[in-house]
């Protein structure tokens, strides 16, 4: 009993000596009190919605940060150079958004960030994020424009779901992984730009899609056998060509034949990759060695031209 009593006291007596820490305290980084934040961790808006500046000082935007009856009431959010992370739904639910940009310092993005914006229209990355996580725009009903992260080399599953306005979407060519449904009940997408860099679709990648949906990628690409076992519409086709590089001879003499040594094109293709080819590739017409002064020349490739200048003294 004497030990069990003297094991209690010292217990007792250590206690009474340890300083426990503070709670941690949650408190407002602006005046008006709008924001949670904890060690820059933006973990709730509070505001009377309208246009939004996120503080300077914050370095990460909390799970569902803005997903409340305030955040519904928000017309534009600007994000500071100084945020970093974005956590999943943080603007879920921002059903009066239009237009955001994200910072070139934000270097990570949470699931379903934009889930439920039904008005946001323009969406623009000034980063190059790796992946862009899943459901990021599901039911994003009024997004018709987007341009993807220059980098990203994942598009999450869900990604684009239900955006009915959207018609025309360009994969960058780092991409390798497209996740499931990422397109799916896109009623009004007409074409994707798909590179040959994409290796993988996942499941009901384009169901609910328009039938007349194009895929327009690279002859031989992963893209055009996904279209061809799926019975999708595609395309290989060269969009554009044009000069890259002038021949080395661009002044003749009379009578002297035509030499497009040197001479380069740049082929663009309908899923927007590029190649390029030398000149002499492609035919040539226009050209007559008897005739002084400028001559405008037409080089042609697979169907697709454009001109060249020469002149003959």
């Amino acid at each position: 009993m004497k030990k069990v009593l003297s094991v209690f006291l010292t217990a007792l007596l250590v206690a009474s000596t340890f300083t426990f820490p503070a709670a941690a305290e949650i408190r407002p980084l602006d005046s008006d009190g709008d924001f949670s934040v904890y060690n820059g961790e933006l973990m709730s808006y509070d505001g009377s919605g309208g246009a939004v500046t996120i503080p300077d000082d914050t370095t990460s935007i909390g799970d569902c940060a803005f997903q409340s009856a305030q955040g519904a009431a928000i017309t534009s959010i600007t994000i500071p150079e100084s945020v970093t992370d974005i956590k999943d739904y943080a603007f879920s639910g921002c059903a009066n958004i239009t237009n955001i940009t994200i910072p070139d310092s934000v270097t990570k993005m949470g699931d379903g960030i934009f889930e439920g914006c039904t008005n946001l229209k323009n969406v623009t990355f000034q980063n190059n994020l790796s992946y862009l996580s899943d459901s990021t725009f599901d039911d994003c009903s009024s997004l018709t424009n987007i341009a993807l992260p220059v980098g990203a080399t994942v598009i999450g599953s869900s990604a684009f779901y239900g955006c009915i306005a959207l018609t025309n979407v360009t994969i960058p060519n780092t991409v390798t992984s497209i996740g499931n449904m990422a397109f799916f009940d896109c009623t009004n997408l007409k074409s994707i730009n798909t590179p040959g860099s994409v290796k993988s679709f996942g499941y009901m990648e384009f169901d609910g899609c328009s039938k007349n949906l194009i895929i327009n990628c690279t002859a031989g690409s992963y893209a055009e056998s996904y279209a061809k076992n799926n019975s999708i519409n595609y395309s290989t086709r060269i969009a554009s060509i044009s000069v890259s590089e002038k021949p080395t001879k661009l002044n003749y003499k009379k009578g002297q034949a035509l030499n497009l040594s040197g001479g380069k094109l740049k082929v663009v293709y309908a899923d927007s990759s590029t190649k390029t080819i030398a000149m002499a590739s492609a035919s040539a017409s226009g050209y007559n060695s008897g005739k002084k002064g400028k001559q405008t020349i037409t080089l042609k490739y697979k169907g697709v031209s454009c001109k060249l200048t020469i002149t003959v003294n």
